[in-house]
């Protein structure tokens, strides 16, 4: 079964990839039974430029903005499973295809999270059709025909030029 952040959570996913981004990993669990804190379930995590791990937290709103109660649940498992606040360097993202309300804005910086609203995730999805972007697209082009085929690289390659909200769409239909 698939849940509202399904699409979002894919689309981020195949961004980050095609951008560049490296070591990205899905759905990655912490439970008590292994030695945490806490059960919970992070959306996505990949390494930074020093190898950090960057926690990931996807939250659809088609027409909310996302709340403060949820960026500081989100605080929270960071804190409980013990990632680090560096001075520079953010422990995490908050992603939504939505925006964010002004209290949460206001502590981001303070918690080391990244906030990334729809209009930054346009940005970025603009990137991938930059000369440098393409390029990593095209090596990365070899292991999307290896899992789906010509028609993958075909349906990835016209999802490029689709606007963001309607990328984010594509990626919530099965596959």
């Amino acid at each position: 079964m698939q849940h509202n952040g399904y699409g979002l959570e894919n689309f981020v996913f195949e961004l980050y990839n095609d951008i560049g981004y490296r070591n990205i990993r899905r759905n990655i669990y912490f439970s008590k039974n292994k030695g945490y804190s806490i059960s919970a379930q992070i959306d996505l995590i990949y390494e930074n430029a020093l190898g950090l791990p960057v926690y990931v937290e996807c939250k659809s709103h088609k027409n909310n903005k996302v709340n403060f109660e949820q960026y500081a649940k989100f605080v929270q498992i960071l804190n409980l499973l013990r990632v680090p606040k560096y001075p520079i360097i953010y422990r995490g993202e908050l992603v939504t295809d939505s925006y964010f309300d002004k209290r949460t804005k206001t502590s981001a910086e303070i918690d080391r999270i990244k906030l990334i609203d729809i209009d930054a995730l346009t940005d970025l999805s603009n990137q991938r059709l930059s000369l440098l972007g393409l390029i990593k697209l095209l090596l990365r082009a070899r292991n999307i025909y290896e899992t789906k085929g010509i028609s993958g690289i075909l349906n990835h390659g016209i999802r490029l030029f689709l606007p963001t909200k309607q990328q984010i769409k594509s990626c919530n239909k099965p596959k």
